[in-house]
């Protein structure tokens, strides 16, 4: 991971420096280590602020349309095709997006972090290419990525950005044979009873 944001960091110092963007939005720290958060680079000098990692979830490119400056964005393989879809909706004009493609391999999801550790807090992260090192008051434990990544990562076709301008890192290999209406057909299996409780307790968290 250290290489990859090495090399972020230096391909959004080289856009400002050549003149080619007047914002390039990324990802830096959060405030917890298991958080990355959306962040919005306007110099060479604020490069440094970002990173990647397995916790970088938000797809950027919510934060595009209307925009009327030079924007570079940092991709994952979904993020670019929502890209496309706004340059095929004329949210932004083509020429002014400089695509920043990373190549991703899924990212975690925090519900499954917390099923398991419960209320341990965590207070440093550590990535391997197949397992992730979790550290806290007392613990520490080693877990395999492919059992807490977001179910929908599991079941991507496009982890390699579909379009892109600079290509940071490797591409990764696709993913073969997946079915990706696998979730569809088992609530669609499900009684009606059964679906009425999913979404009763989805709605549960609505305030309004």
């Amino acid at each position: 991971m250290e290489s990859l944001i090495l090399e972020i960091r230096e391909a959004v110092k080289k856009l400002f420096e050549e003149d080619k963007v007047d914002l390039v939005i990324g990802f830096e720290e959060g405030s917890l280590p298991l958080k990355a958060t959306p962040c919005f680079i306007r110099s060479a000098e604020d490069a440094d602020r970002l990173t990647w990692n397995s916790m970088c979830e938000n797809n950027l490119a919510v934060y595009v349309p209307g925009k009327k400056e030079r924007v570079g964005v940092i991709a994952k393989g979904c993020d670019s095709r929502s890209l496309v879809g706004h340059i095929q909706e004329m949210q932004i004009k083509r020429e002014n997006l400089v695509v920043i493609g990373v190549p991703c391999s899924g990212m975690v999801d925090r519900k499954k972090l917390k099923d398991h550790f419960g209320d341990k807090e965590i207070l440093s992260v550590e990535e391997g290419p197949d397992e992730i090192l979790f550290k806290g008051d007392g613990f520490e434990e080693s877990l395999k990525r492919i059992d807490l990544l977001n179910d929908s990562c599991t079941a991507c076709m496009h982890r390699n950005p579909v379009i892109h301008d600079i290509l940071i890192g490797q591409e990764v290999q696709e993913q073969e044979g997946v079915d990706e209406f696998e979730v569809i057909k088992g609530f669609e299996a499900k009684s009606s009873d059964e679906r009425w409780a999913y979404f009763s307790k989805q709605s549960e968290k609505c305030i309004r």
